[in-house]
């Protein structure tokens, strides 16, 4: 799973449906594993995206970004600037944590939520 899935809004409402869910017990534990994993992931992209900003913003004359509005400023016309954050979406992560079918059914799930989590997040148990 790359870590642009995993920021991904849609990727976060199917997560929240799943955790919000009555699930059996090894769902509920999955689930509670997953949620950890999660805010670990969201930490590191939101250190090393502030720090990408950080590095190409436009700076003030002490040398500090400059923000306007909570926005970090010049950022728009950098293609360094975007080749980086690209890079950090593109960051593949090692997911070891898995879904059964069964296990998250009650959450009761699209089939545009399954297209969402896809296959690196579920481990289809069909014979």
């Amino acid at each position: 799973m790359k870590l642009g899935q995993l920021i991904n809004p849609q990727f976060q409402a199917t997560f929240a449906k799943i955790s919000n869910a009555s699930l059996p017990a090894a769902g509920l534990w999955k689930v509670k594993r997953m949620s950890k994993w999660v805010e670990e992931q969201f930490k590191h992209y939101e250190e090393v995206r502030m720090e990408i900003c950080k590095r190409f913003a436009d700076k003030d004359e002490a040398g500090e970004p400059v923000m306007v509005d909570n926005k970090f400023q010049g950022l728009e016309n950098k293609p360094e600037f975007l080749k980086e954050i690209q890079g950090l979406h593109d960051t593949e992560l090692d997911v070891k944590i898995k879904f059964k079918l069964e296990e998250i059914e009650a959450a009761k799930l699209t089939g545009n939520d399954l297209i969402t989590l896809d296959e690196l997040v579920f481990e289809p148990d069909f014979e």
